[in-house]
């Protein structure tokens, strides 16, 4: 019987091995095995990586260099999208997740197959390669837009908001890690208007471009200009009034909700398609989403206490 519960992170117990994915705490237990799906903040504490030093963390290239610029981490083994590799006597095999530069979901295989998304997204986008559905006995699956009001737009109507929005110059807010690339891409590569960048978001441009990413041609200066588009993260202030906030919470109020997130929908799909006898909602709106699975569809789920 595998056991999945909050401990400093999501810990999967399978009895005689556990394995912590994304911890942000230190964990009552010990794991064997830690997993790390992306950098951002939430999802790592790199002073927690640092003290669980004896215990093998896997993540992608990507990552370890978004979260740990000084190479500080020890026990570190890298793991590629489409790569499987056994660490610690647990079978792991790593899928893009499609939610930012590096994130992976993964498959953990010892007596059960349990696969965690983490962060996620199915939509093909302008920028990375979408997740794919991992069929396993038991899903952990995110719910940060688990609620069914939350339901976007298709990427191409949000792609056209975006570029009106952009002839005229303004602030784009997007997350400094995410959206604010797949902005950049979009505004750049549409050549409507070479946009501008905030220098935090370069600083992450670069890594993006260092593995691959095309984000095209774009300036990097402090503050905006009048009729240049400028991409700011989300806690740039301006006394600008026109500024446009990228994020999946403004579907409920201002903005384009543009998310790096799956979305209701897509959240849905992905767990009639895994075929889980057991499903987990961690994140967000997970109460919700446990709750629209199993009294609408008969499945078996649960939120994550």
């Amino acid at each position: 019987m595998v056991i999945a519960k909050y401990d400093g992170g999501i810990m999967v117990n399978f009895g005689d091995k556990k394995v912590l994915f994304d911890p942000i705490k230190l964990p009552s237990e010990k794991p064997d095995l830690i997993a790390v799906t992306h950098a951002h903040s939430d999802h790592h504490n790199v002073r927690v990586l640092r003290l669980l030093d004896k215990i093998p963390k896997v993540m992608s290239l990507p990552t370890l260099k978004i979260l740990d610029p000084k190479g500080r981490l020890r026990n570190v083994i890298l793991i590629g999208s489409n790569e499987e590799k056994e660490i610690a006597g647990i079978q792991v095999y790593a899928h893009s997740s499609g939610h930012i530069l590096g994130s992976l979901e993964f498959i953990v295989s010892y007596k059960y197959d349990v696969a965690f998304t983490g962060d996620f997204n199915l939509e093909r986008r302008i920028i990375l390669t979408p997740a794919r559905v991992l069929r396993s006995d038991i899903l952990v699956i995110e719910a940060t837009y688990g609620d069914p009001r939350y339901v976007f737009p298709p990427r191409a109507e949000l792609y056209r908001r975006v570029l009106e929005i952009a002839k005229n110059g303004g602030i784009l807010i997007g997350r400094k890690i995410g959206v604010s690339q797949e902005l950049t891409a979009l505004l750049a590569l549409s050549r409507v208007k070479v946009p501008a960048v905030h220098p935090s978001i370069a600083e992450i441009n670069k890594i993006y471009e260092k593995f691959g990413e095309i984000l095209g041609p774009y300036l990097v200066i402090e503050d905006p200009v009048e009729e240049r588009p400028y991409i700011a993260p989300i806690n740039y202030s301006s006394v600008s009034t026109n500024i446009i906030r990228c994020t999946g919470w403004a579907l409920m109020g201002n903005g384009i909700p543009l998310s790096s997130h799956a979305d209701f929908n897509q959240l849905v799909d992905y767990v009639i398609r895994s075929r889980a006898e057991k499903v987990y909602t961690i994140y967000g709106f997970k109460d919700k989403l446990a709750e629209f699975l199993k009294r609408t569809l008969g499945i078996d789920a649960e939120p994550l206490k």
